[in-house]
C-alpha cells in the first residue's frame, strides 16, 4: 500500500540525493540500488523506523514498476528496519514521540557503525545531523558549502550554506544557514 503522492516523492527524492550525496552513485543511476549495504546505510541515517520502511518500500515499488532488479533485496534490508524498529522501541518506551531522546550514546554507537564501514559522509551525516537537529532528507541531505557571507544571504535557489569560524576563544564553530521552506 502506497501513501500519498507526495510522501512516495518525497522518499525517492530522499534516496536519490542519499545515494548521490553519500554514498556516490551517479545521479542518473541511483535506481536500483546497487546493494542491499547500501539500503542499509540509508535506513541508518533514519531515527524513525516507520519513516524508513515507507522509503525503503517507495524504492522497492519504484524498482518494480520500473521493471529494474530487486535480485539485490536481501533479508539484511529487512533485519536492519526491524533492528531499527527495536531500538527505537528500546529508547522510546513505545512508538516515536512516546518519550525517550536521541541519547548521545546512541549516537556515538552510528558513527562508529559508520566509521565500521569506513564511510566518512555517513558519519558525518549523522553527527551533523545529531547536533543541528537536522531532518535527514530535507535539510542534511544538499548541504552545500559556503562561507559566512553566503550564509547572510542564501541566493535564490540555494538549499544552504555550512561554513567554520572562529568562535569566542578562537575555537572553530561550525555553521550551517538553510533555505527557508
Amino acid at each position: 500500500k502506497l501513501n500519498s503522492l507526495g510522501s512516495v516523492a518525497s522518499g525517492l527524492r530522499a534516496w536519490q540525493s542519499f545515494a548521490v550525496t553519500v554514498l556516490g552513485y551517479a545521479e542518473w543511476a541511483t535506481f536500483p540500488p546497487a546493494s542491499d549495504d547500501d539500503m542499509c546505510q540509508f535506513i541508518a541515517v533514519f531515527n524513525n523506523a516507520g519513516t524508513a520502511a515507507n522509503y525503503v518500500g517507495y524504492v522497492k515499488w519504484a524498482c518494480v514498476h520500473l521493471s529494474l532488479s530487486t535480485g539485490r533485496w536481501s533479508n539484511k534490508v529487512t533485519v536492519t528496519i526491524k533492528g531499527l524498529k527495536a531500538e527505537q522501541t528500546r529508547k522510546t518506551g513505545g512508538q516515536q514521540g512516546a518519550g525517550g531522546l536521541l541519547t548521545d550514546s546512541w549516537v556515538a554507537q552510528l558513527a562508529a557503525r559508520a566509521g565500521k564501514v569506513r564511510s566518512v559522509h555517513l558519519r558525518a551525516a549523522i553527527l551533523v545531523s545529531s547536533v543541528f537537529l537536522l531532518r535527514v532528507q530535507s535539510e542534511m541531505i544538499g548541504l552545500e558549502v559556503g562561507s559566512a557571507e553566503t550564509g547572510k544571504h542564501l541566493p535564490a535557489g540555494r538549499h544552504s550554506a555550512v561554513w567554520v569560524t572562529k568562535g569566542p576563544h578562537n575555537a572553530d564553530e561550525l555553521c550551517i544557514r538553510l533555505a527557508r521552506r
